[in-house]
């Protein structure tokens, strides 16, 4: 079964954005209008639509219902239903599938700050046979996720570390880590992100990066892991997302389309 918790698939970056690898240092343009994304269509490699997803606000901003339709003819089109409820305390999110009786739910507890900094996911077969995960979380001065970690009881066996400059990520590393984990991060200063949390309605997961994420590869490398390309609309916003490689999506982790065949084309509009 579909992970309510894409997490996992692009845990290893954080939101796109921008810092001191672009050639460029400075940003002089006046940044877009504070949006939110009320569509993504995402197209595979031959230009053919395989997924919508459809994001919905309360009068707060918040996202409480996300649907993700999953188009195809065999098997035939499966819809992905979330939904959001939110406390002072915490945020719960409940995943649907239209071809399954099974569910998942994920429950974010909230601290001080509204904040995530742990959740547990749970994932039901049936009402009496579940599994599930815990994870915790840390930020920095700026609420940008700072380190996840993989909890096992009240121990952490696993943990993910983004280092930042400039509001950005710069690279991430795992501990422990058998073999090299770190991801350096690569990014253009002359837009600003406009997908991210705060653009999703999904502010208590941290602040995203300032600007569009273009490259990302391990230290060492000579080829990239993932590239991705951009356009953007009238008000400067990003229309148009390529990524040709594997997704590292970060950020707005459970709305994330994973990879189609190492390439997709994903279009946004907003409200």
């Amino acid at each position: 079964m579909k992970t309510i918790h894409i997490m996992l698939t692009i845990i290893l970056v954080l939101i796109f954005s921008g810092c001191k690898k672009n050639d460029k240092n400075e940003q002089s343009f006046t940044p877009p209008p504070n949006s939110y994304i009320k569509e993504i269509s995402v197209y595979d490699t031959n230009g053919v639509l395989r997924m919508i997803q459809k994001l919905e606000y309360d009068s707060l901003h918040r996202l409480y219902k996300l649907t993700r339709l999953e188009l195809g003819t065999n098997p035939d089109s499966i819809l992905f239903t979330f939904t959001l409820d939110y406390s002072a305390i915490r945020v719960f999110m409940k995943q649907t599938i239209s071809t399954s009786t099974t569910y998942s739910t994920t429950t974010y507890f909230l601290n001080s700050s509204a904040l995530a900094d742990s959740s547990i996911i749970i994932n039901f077969a049936t009402p009496i046979d579940s599994t599930f995960q815990r994870y915790a979380y840390t930020y920095n001065a700026a609420n940008q996720l700072l380190t996840m970690g993989v909890k096992n009881a009240d121990t952490i066996t696993g943990t993910l570390i983004y280092h930042y400059s400039n509001r950005n990520v710069d690279y991430s590393n795992a501990v422990p880590s058998p073999q090299n984990s770190k991801i350096l991060y690569f990014y253009s200063l002359e837009h600003f992100n406009t997908i991210g949390n705060e653009n999703a309605g999904i502010g208590f997961l941290g602040e995203s990066c300032l600007n569009p994420l273009i490259k990302a590869k391990f230290d060492g490398m000579t080829v990239d892991w993932a590239n991705y390309s951009y356009e953007y609309d009238q008000l400067n916003r990003i229309s148009k997302m390529v990524v040709n490689g594997n997704s590292i999506m970060p950020g707005v982790d459970f709305y994330s389309v994973p990879i189609i065949m190492g390439h997709q084309v994903m279009v946004y509009t907003y409200y």
